[in-house]
């Protein structure tokens, strides 16, 4: 038998718990499922996501600290609804602008380290050290009722360049499949940022992780050897699927993206050949000690690279 030392609690108790749950609006059920309401990203995979249809934009990822300011409490949030202690001057701009802003504190590239020692200061705050080391870039409004172009005009004219201190974050429209999207990923990586963000300027605000945010990291490639095919499925029934391969370092994943209907249809290779893959990131060991890797696509065949 299991014993608990927790109140008992009553048939009629549970009965207007439940009553409640059920009549709640979807305003306070959307505010107890998040912890903050903000709109959180997916990441970018290109042979799902279709960004090149006119309903996009772009901007730098921004390697900050995420922060909300709560218009009717009046009070800087972090993501775990923490209240940030933070000086009068940006306090007196935040209410002055009077607008549910979304955005990071930032220390510039490469200063996360400063950013969170200054940003984080629940003692002895410093008021000179926000503004000689952060800013406040905002890169939209919470508001469920525009769309995010929309949003951003309502940004724009409420904040000027008067306020130094909080800046708008740069929005580039990706007009169609001629913009060299990942060119400018590139570009901007080797200029040592961390990557890009896609926003759908079609969406209203999302109290959600969403679809219309995307997390585009830059892509890396790897030789791997082939140990293996997997017979297609779906719209793949009847040719390869996907080839089964190894890296150096003995680690293992499926590679089913990035070859055409005649690769597919007459595989080029054979097992042991090698291919290079290109792939978002490495992720953690599994229990078997095996590295994964995410969104692993076909780029070329070894002989392609070498020629």
């Amino acid at each position: 038998m299991i014993f608990s030392n927790s109140p008992r609690v009553s048939y009629r108790e549970r009965s207007q718990k439940m009553s409640k749950r059920k009549n709640a609006s979807p305003e306070e059920l959307a505010k107890k499922r998040v912890k903050f309401p903000v709109t959180l990203a997916k990441s970018y995979e290109p042979d799902k996501q279709d960004v090149f249809d006119g309903n996009w934009a772009f901007s730098l990822k921004l390697d900050g600290v995420r922060a909300f300011w709560d218009v009717d409490k009046k009070q800087l949030l972090s993501r775990n609804n923490k209240e940030f202690v933070i000086p009068t001057f940006f306090y007196d701009m935040l209410c002055d602008i009077g607008l549910p802003l979304d955005g990071e504190i930032f220390g510039g590239r490469g200063n996360f380290s400063k950013t969170i020692s200054v940003s984080r200061k629940q003692r002895n705050m410093d008021p000179q050290e926000w503004k000689e080391n952060l800013t406040f870039q905002v890169f939209d409004v919470i508001d469920t009722k525009n769309d995010y172009t929309t949003r951003m005009s309502i940004i724009n004219n409420k904040i000027t360049k008067e306020h130094d201190f909080i800046k708008i974050v740069p929005q580039t429209i990706i007009k169609d499949s001629s913009f060299d999207l990942f060119g400018k990923l590139d570009k901007f990586v080797d200029e040592g940022e961390e990557g890009l963000m896609l926003r759908r300027v079609t969406d209203v605000y999302s109290h959600s992780r969403s679809n219309g945010l995307l997390k585009m990291k830059k892509f890396y490639d790897q030789e791997m050897t082939i140990t293996g095919f997997l017979a297609g499925k779906g719209k793949n029934k009847g040719v390869m699927g996907a080839v089964e391969v190894k890296d150096a370092e003995g680690n293992t994943c499926a590679v089913g993206s990035g070859f055409s209907d005649s690769q597919r249809e007459n595989p080029p290779f054979k097992i042991g050949d090698t291919i290079t893959v290109k792939y978002f990131e490495r992720c953690k060991k599994d229990k078997n000690g095996n590295i994964s890797y995410r969104f692993p696509t076909f780029l070329k065949m070894k002989d392609e690279l070498e020629g």
